[in-house]
């Protein structure tokens, strides 16, 4: 990321906003010397020898701004603080210049940091800080998309009045709608109707939460399992995904834009699966006798039960959901087991999500296994999630007083971290399917630290970065392009005779290496880990901790020497992009392709391997893990994957990890 060129240049003084506004270091300043007849008469050559004479030998003239008098210095070393403002002083104090200041960083101005009250103790919305934090970066994304026009569906104990949620009667705020009530047991919903002694359920139009807190008595007659106080967790999951925003009240949802349809099918004790079932296909608008007038696109399940399979009433549900367009997001569970053997996280169509703290470690509570997706801020320890809940132990205080905030942890608060990210995915591209949703997500995770507990094998593909999704989610709309799309080697015909004699058909060959003493080029947005080399600036590097270089952060090795080792000059030649995984075509050294001129002057060349070159690629399997070139056949096809990718079917999705390969020579299993 380069610095702007742009700086205010103020006669006489230095800009006091300019010196150490930026919070990183700063590697160039722009000065204006004093005007002279001498000055105006200089060439390049001298006019460069004289500022480096005047920054006293600690600057080389970079270039002449476009005003012709204002010249950026490039400083060998990148300063900050007291160091910068010392030197710039200095140069000041030399009498020499007209203006001294520091090249000033900006940003785009469409994101500002909440006014929210609690949105300093809000760290899994927040951006990484490696080695620290791992947020997962919704100011980010907010440049992009706040899930205006989706409607998130949260099935779960219902959700009350809140300041930062709206009401219920007559709904407002962010809730689209009163919501509905499917728990057919009566002392669970807290319904029964104790005038006439019936145990049959009230019909209740409405996903308010009556609360699930459970007495002695209700232990007693095995409604619950312990004594508790109400959790109001339906309403701690809704706030996550869309507590109003940027309203000086509270918190913040990752889609504060959003609007939030509470379902309630869980009350003392729990739920069936039988009522969730029916929640779920209310919620898509599926329901074959209660409408809803406002299907969710994305619906929420922080919920989960002992089950080595998937119930098939529950998986019909979640199908019929899926196959009217909502995308399905659901707790791994909090059992520190594998996720295989908790329902809905082992059911399919669903984004199952594990939970991690805040340093980015494998929250202790949390599953695992091959059917987490990835994983998302869920706390760990005295690090919670703060979200809106009604602060009444055994009723439902309806007044102001009853709302407030509480912090909770579990796969419950992961799961709304990424219903949230899917909304605004959505809001930036409506078109994107479960498939795409999948791969967009698995794609731009942040890579775990290395020690913590998680990696790619038992949490997923990463921890979730909302701000990479919705940038790619918004990328890929309006056209079929794939996000950051892999280059189609093109063999341009030349000028000579037409046809030429046959050669054997080309051999598809890996990317070159890089360039012997330099390194693939340092890339803005992509995720580096521990040892990966580098060249940036003509020097070569090396990272000293794994990370993501989030866009905008100038994260480059030359300004964050914590992530990167300095380890000498790149002295082979120019730095080669990152080399991708996908194949190029190249052809015999001794051999000279056919060339077919095309109807048109600028023909191109599309050979096929010949068979010799494809090997035999195992068939896909929906368990296993493959990394970025290896090979599969499905349904008499062979594909080879862009990246890491587990579960994904080959073809199912439009920018989804597998590309089609045509008897391509790729790294197998």
């Amino acid at each position: 990321m380069k610095f702007t060129r742009s700086s205010l240049l103020v006669a006489g003084a230095l800009a006091s906003m300019a010196i150490g506004a930026h919070a990183n270091t700063v590697d160039r300043i722009v000065v204006k010397l004093k005007a002279s007849p001498m000055m105006r008469s200089m060439n390049a050559e001298d006019l460069g020898q004289t500022l480096k004479e005047a920054a006293q030998g600690k600057a080389q003239h970079s270039f002449t701004m476009a005003d012709g008098e204002s010249h950026v210095l490039q400083l060998p070393k990148g300063l900050s603080g007291a160091e910068l403002n010392a030197y710039l002083q200095k140069l000041q104090a030399s009498g020499q210049f007209e203006a001294v200041e520091a090249d000033v960083w900006m940003y785009p101005m469409g994101v500002t940091q909440p006014t929210d009250s609690l949105w300093n103790s809000l760290w899994g919305m927040q951006q990484v800080v490696p080695g620290s934090s791992y947020g997962a970066d919704f100011i980010g994304a907010w440049e992009f998309a706040t899930g205006e026009g989706i409607v998130v569906g949260v099935v779960d104990t219902g959700s009350v009045p809140h300041a930062d949620l709206g009401q219920l009667s007559p709904y407002s705020g962010n809730y689209v709608s009163a919501g509905y009530t499917f728990i057919s047991d009566c002392y669970r919903a807290a319904t029964c109707d104790w005038t006439t002694g019936s145990r049959t359920i009230k019909p209740i139009p409405s996903g308010l939460d009556q609360g699930d807190w459970c007495t002695s008595s209700d232990v007693s007659n095995q409604i619950c399992q312990r004594t508790g106080s109400s959790s109001f967790h339906g309403s701690h999951v809704a706030g996550t995904i869309a507590a109003l925003g940027y309203n000086g009240v509270g918190v913040i949802g990752g889609a504060y834009n959003a609007r939030i349809l509470p379902v309630r099918a869980l009350g003392k004790g729990g739920g069936s699966a039988v009522d969730i079932a029916d929640a779920i296909r209310w919620a898509a608008g599926v329901h074959p006798s209660i409408p809803n007038p406002n299907p969710a696109k994305v619906i929420n399940m922080s919920l989960g039960g002992g089950s080595s399979t998937c119930p098939s009433f529950y998986q019909s549900a979640i199908n019929d959901a899926s196959n009217a367009g909502a995308i399905v997001v659901v707790a791994a569970g909090n059992e520190n087991q594998d996720a295989s053997k908790v329902s809905p996280a082992n059911c399919a169509n669903v984004i199952t999500v594990a939970a991690t703290g805040k340093a980015g470690e494998k929250a202790s509570y949390s599953n695992f296994g091959s059917k987490v997706t990835l994983a998302a801020p869920g706390g760990n320890g005295n690090t919670r999630i703060t979200s809106t809940v009604n602060l009444s132990a055994d009723r439902v205080d309806l007044s102001a007083n009853g709302a407030g905030y509480k912090g909770m942890n579990g796969t419950s608060m992961a799961t709304p971290h990424v219903a949230a990210a899917v909304a605004l995915m959505l809001s930036a591209n409506p078109k994107l399917k479960y498939n795409d949703v999948v791969s967009l997500l698995r794609q731009s995770a942040t890579a775990f630290p290395t020690s913590g507990g998680c990696s790619t094998s038992n949490c997923g593909s990463g921890i979730l970065n909302a701000a990479a999704a919705v940038r790619l989610a918004k990328q890929s709309a309006g056209d079929n392009t794939e996000p950051n799309p892999t280059p189609t080697p093109v063999i341009t015909p030349t000028p000579t005779p037409p046809v030429v004699t046959p050669t054997p058909a080309p051999v598809i060959t890996p990317t070159p290496a890089p360039v012997t003493g330099c390194h693939a080029a340092w890339l803005e947005g992509k995720t580096f880990a521990a040892g990966d080399l580098v060249t940036y600036a003509g020097r070569n590097y090396r990272a000293t901790s794994t990370h993501t270089a989030h866009i905008g952060a100038n994260w480059n090795p030359k300004s964050t020497p914590t992530l990167w080792q300095d380890i000498g000059a790149c002295t082979g030649g120019n730095a080669t992009p990152a080399p991708t995984s996908s194949p190029v075509i190249t052809p015999k050294p001794t051999a000279t392709p056919v060339i077919t001129p095309a109807p048109t002057l600028a023909p191109t060349l599309a050979p096929t391997a010949a068979p010799s070159a494809s090997p035999s690629c195992p068939a896909w399997s929906a368990s296993t893990i493959y990394t970025a070139g290896q090979c599969v056949s499905f349904n008499g096809q062979t594909f080879a994957a862009k990246w890491w990718t587990r579960g994904e079917q080959p073809g199912a999705a439009q920018w989804g990890p597998w590309a089609p390969q045509a008897n391509a020579a790729v790294k197998r299993k």
